[in-house]
């Protein structure tokens, strides 16, 4: 099988992606990659169409823009083979248009939509395309480390990440981070913690390899709508009420932002922040002004289904030997509390503590990798969705 792999390739640190596409290029026969970023390469896309079989089109492409979705259009609503799209960060975002995202979707009309929320989640969002939508969790990296289990660890709880931004209207994430850092620190263990910086592939695994334990929640927000309407009035008083212009994700000359190094693009933010021009999506509300815009959303005016799902978060833990400890959730139904990570109990702290202590000498975390190898890799998802193609 010939699979033609879209991307938008730039300077990122999200291990995942390179995970889904190392994937796809081991299972097929051939294939070719195409950044979307790079006219060239998406020129060559439209020219040599014909001779695949299958066009992939990964989270990367629709995770942060709605441009890059939109420039595929043309091209791909004219080919004559199957396309999976797959579709990152699946929550609702007062500047990147979930309505714009999807008319691009149905523009381009994909055989398959591979979404990593919950099937029930998924079919409401998507409602209306007349697509097949195949839930399609993240999945565990192979490769493992040999005598992971062997590996000495000098932290007992550790953390890489942001803070949760506002506009999800969900605080889980926050709130279990710092309860679990509170109770660690409170019996004089080690942590490790930092909510401003994220790290790339290989920096994230060898930090979780020295980590005993890591805390998370679900990922997504408990909110997904199918349309903007929700953030009207907030917007319209923030706009009225600071006197810095707040951006969409697709603002001019934010596809070569993205393109530049880190250090380049952590100089120019702060260049705009100084002018009184900021990315919405990375801004800092004061209390008071976000007290007043959370006033403004009235969520049950609206439908909306929740978009809490399993992340690339709590399988690089089980890939990298790390226990977990997370808030409640179902986790695509992929873990299970116990056996897989310990569930936080904020009324029970000590009990949670004494039982992630018990499974890191038991090394649960290894036990729970073997266990759900088989049918949660990224080969057993890929096989899932050509499966799922197939009359």
């Amino acid at each position: 099988m010939q699979i033609a792999i879209i991307e938008a390739r730039y300077p990122y640190k999200m291990s995942y992606l390179d995970e889904w596409l190392q994937a796809w290029k081991s299972f097929a026969s051939n294939s070719q990659v195409f950044n979307v970023l790079k006219v060239s390469e998406v020129k060559t896309l439209k020219r040599t169409l014909s001779k695949f079989d299958l066009v992939v089109v990964l989270h990367s492409v629709t995770a942060d823009s709605n441009k890059w979705l939109d420039d595929l259009s043309d091209t791909l609503s004219n080919r004559k083979c199957p396309v999976i799209l797959f579709v990152g960060n699946e929550y609702s975002n007062p500047w990147l248009s979930i309505e714009v995202r999807l008319k691009n979707i149905a523009r381009i009309a994909p055989d398959i939509i591979a979404t990593q929320l919950p099937q029930k989640s998924g079919d409401f969002l998507y409602e209306g395309l007349g697509v097949k939508i195949v839930e399609t969790p993240h999945a565990l990296p192979l490769k493992r480390t040999a005598n992971i289990e062997k590996q000495k660890r000098e932290i007992d709880l550790g953390f890489r990440g942001f803070d949760y931004p506002w506009f999800l209207l969900d605080s889980d994430r926050n709130k279990i981070l710092k309860d679990v850092s509170g109770l660690y620190s409170s019996q004089n263990l080690s942590i490790d913690v930092s909510t401003t910086e994220r790290l790339d592939k290989d920096d994230w695994y060898s930090f979780l390899h020295n980590c005993k334990v890591t805390v998370a929640s679900e990922g997504g927000s408990r909110y997904i709508f199918r349309n903007d309407d929700v953030w009207g009035e907030a917007l319209r008083f923030l706009d009225s009420s600071s006197s810095k212009k707040l951006l969409g994700n697709d603002f001019p000359g934010a596809k070569i932002l993205r393109s530049l190094p880190a250090n380049v693009k952590k100089n120019l933010r702060s260049i705009g922040k100084f002018v009184g021009k900021e990315q919405g999506a990375t801004s800092v509300l004061s209390s008071t002004i976000l007290e007043e815009v959370l006033k403004r959303i009235n969520v049950e005016d609206y439908q909306f289904v929740s978009g809490k799902a399993l992340t690339s978060r709590h399988l690089d833990a089980i890939f990298c030997g790390t226990w977990q400890i997370l808030a409640p959730g179902n986790y695509n139904g992929v873990l299970k509390a116990g056996i897989h990570y310990s569930e936080w109990d904020a009324a029970k702290p000590l009990s949670v503590l004494e039982e992630a202590e018990e499974a890191v000498h038991a090394n649960k975390s290894s036990k729970a990798y073997e266990e759900l190898l088989e049918k949660n890799s990224h080969l057993s998802r890929i096989n899932n969705l050509i499966d799922t193609l197939e009359p």
